[in-house]
């Protein structure tokens, strides 16, 4: 199925089991192109493509939870319908995931049958810094000192021109985020995350557990926020695991 929304990990599989996996703040479906290799057979992987990245990069960023996680359940409608999947979401796609989980239920569509977070703190375990809102040499400091991406990239004008905004978009998405009160899930709860992330401690994952009323685990990996990149085998297996 062609769609604006997501791009093909692997290969086609869609009489298989769907894990839709959510990028991290400033990437998009790219980030996981690397994990094709290593795809079970048994599932089909999709990465979400949201409005305003990589072949959206004319559509408006959307900076708030809310109206991303709305406008994301209408796009993927048609391909969740009638599929058993689940969701994996890293850094503040763990969040948007989780969003995405509740809307579908407060919608009364069928849910995920797991969902996977990872390198993101519970949200009601920390409310992470506004950092959409600072200068941008403040920005770009944090960001050298995080080695969130290499000091390379960031000398070149126009990648900060094409990656600042969609950054600020999504850090948008985390630093106005407020959780509502909600009744936990009733899938599983699987977390990740590497040992030395500076961006989420793997005790503030811990919280997840409260999120939902089915089981929790958490599984740490050598590395820092991005340990997944390496670990994407052993990641998929696990969600492939809950997900048949």
């Amino acid at each position: 199925m062609s769609s604006k929304w997501v791009s093909r990990i692997g290969s086609s599989r869609p009489d298989r089991p769907l894990l839709l996996v959510f990028p991290h703040a400033g990437s998009g479906p790219s980030a996981y192109q690397r994990w094709r290799t290593v795809v079970p057979l048994e599932v089909e992987v999709l990465a979400v493509r949201f409005p305003g990245r990589e072949t959206r990069i004319r559509e408006p960023l959307i900076p708030d939870v809310e109206t991303l996680v709305k406008e994301t359940a209408d796009g993927l409608a048609e391909i969740l319908q009638g599929r058993r999947f689940a969701f994996l979401g890293h850094s503040v796609g763990s969040l948007v995931a989780y969003e995405l989980a509740l809307l579908l239920r407060h919608q009364g569509l069928p849910g995920p049958v797991c969902l996977g977070v990872s390198g993101y703190p519970a949200p009601q375990v920390r409310i992470p810094d506004p950092l959409h809102d600072v200068p941008d040499e403040s920005l770009l400091r944090f960001l050298l000192e995080r080695q969130y991406v290499p000091r390379s990239l960031l000398s070149q004008q126009g990648f900060l021109q094409m990656f600042l905004p969609i950054l600020r978009a999504d850090f948008s998405l985390a630093g106005t985020y407020r959780l509502r009160p909600e009744r936990p899930l009733e899938c599983p709860v699987h977390a990740f995350a590497g040992e030395s992330d500076v961006f989420a401690d793997p005790e503030e994952l811990r919280g997840w557990a409260a999120l939902t009323e089915a089981e929790f685990s958490l599984d740490l990996f050598p590395g820092d926020h991005f340990y997944l990149f390496d670990r994407g085998a052993e990641i998929l297996r696990k969600v492939t695991k809950a997900l048949l």
